[in-house]
């Protein structure tokens, strides 16, 4: 494939290529998940024989996703999310990342979207929390493969660290600020979901990052929740820039915080890191 065996491992690792481990403990890569990760990669092998086949592998052609219409493109994919066909999402998700050649329009544009979308069909009773659920774990597994893709930052990059916090079971978001924030420059690190605030001021005592980001998708107690939040504010070494959003941060909630930023969509929050980037620079 011309790559190196160090990608290969990585790819396995990471689960873009199914292993089955041995008795003795090594990876085999059968012949149906490499069929499949190179058809849905569009990548050919350089030296078929030695695998003992004549031909590379291959599978039927996909089927034809249009990505021209935003809206459309959203449909599809939310379509997709509800049947649990994850092979389509990801056809629709890579097709996308390449015409944009950005990580935040994928973000903001087609899974936020989407799962905005889901939510909407919740409520109305046209979903079930199952499909919700298990659209999550597509979209994670689907932004984890387009990670690779992000540069990995420099030592010069400012760290940045953040989470989701206590209550919230949503590690997709969080998840997602990472990636966006990495692609604007940051060395950026989510600590994952359901996170005690107390948990994250240490680390971030102890690390120093100039930027840190709480993601709040749901809140159980909200007078608890607002008291929490503003304890750690306060309490943020001098100099730490503490960014928050998230689709449970409403217009009532706002005011009650105390925070440095408050982002509504992704764009918002890869303009102010690259604006911060800029700062950093004069």
């Amino acid at each position: 494939m011309r790559v190196s065996e160090s990608s290969v491992k990585r790819w396995c690792d990471r689960g873009l290529i199914p292993t089955i481990k041995t008795v003795g403990g090594h990876r085999r890569i059968s012949m149906d998940s490499l069929t499949r990760f190179l058809h849905e990669t569009q990548r050919t092998l350089t030296a078929p024989e030695k695998l003992g086949i004549s031909d590379p592998p291959s599978l039927a052609a996909p089927v034809k996703v249009n990505v021209g219409e935003s809206h459309d493109l959203v449909e599809s994919f939310t379509n997709a999310l509800l049947a649990a066909d994850e092979s389509t999402c990801r056809q629709i998700i890579h097709q996308a990342f390449k015409r944009n050649d950005s990580f935040i329009e994928v973000a903001a544009s087609v899974v936020c979207a989407s799962m905005k979308l889901i939510g909407e069909r919740w409520q109305n009773g046209q979903s079930d929390v199952l499909q919700e659920r298990y659209g999550c774990e597509i979209c994670f597994r689907l932004v984890n493969e387009l990670a690779q893709y992000i540069p990995l930052p420099g030592p010069e990059a400012p760290l940045a660290i953040g989470c989701a916090p206590p209550d919230d079971q949503y590690q997709l978001p969080t998840h997602l600020v990472e990636l966006v924030l990495r692609e604007a420059g940051w060395n950026a690190r989510s600590l994952g979901n359901n996170l005690p605030l107390e948990s994250l001021l240490d680390v971030v005592t102890r690390y120093q990052p100039r930027l840190v980001w709480v993601s709040i998708s749901v809140i159980e107690d909200r007078a608890s929740f607002v008291q929490t939040f503003n304890d750690f504010a306060l309490r943020l070494p001098k100099g730490v820039f503490l960014v928050a959003g998230g689709r449970a941060m409403d217009d009532d909630l706002r005011p009650q915080l105390r925070y440095s930023a408050h982002c509504d969509n992704f764009y918002q929050l890869a303009g102010l890191a690259s604006a911060m980037l800029s700062q950093q620079g004069e």
